[in-house]
């Protein structure tokens, strides 16, 4: 079952304002899809759920801070609940 979530109008019309790119691949691809697809779903419950960013720097910086605990600090259920570092 594929979502729609990425083809919705008010989404499209918030990228092309804000001069984002789609970078999900067709279909085709599942692979990167599955990978995309869950990295999105991470970034969008943990790091932008009721947020606001008052300028692009300030989103930049808030993400770069967001990756490094992701993958630094932030323990995985993969590894056994312990921090990759």
């Amino acid at each position: 079952m594929a979502s729609n979530v990425y083809k919705s109008p008010k989404r499209k019309g918030s990228r092309s304002q804000d001069k984002i790119r789609r970078e999900i691949r067709k279909a085709a691809c599942p692979y990167d899809n599955s990978v995309a697809g869950a990295t999105f779903k991470i970034i969008k419950t943990e790091f932008m759920k009721d947020r606001h960013f008052d300028s692009l720097e300030d989103l930049t910086r808030e993400l770069q801070d967001y990756v490094y605990w992701f993958h630094h600090i932030r323990i995985h259920g993969t590894l056994g609940y312990v921090s990759p570092v």
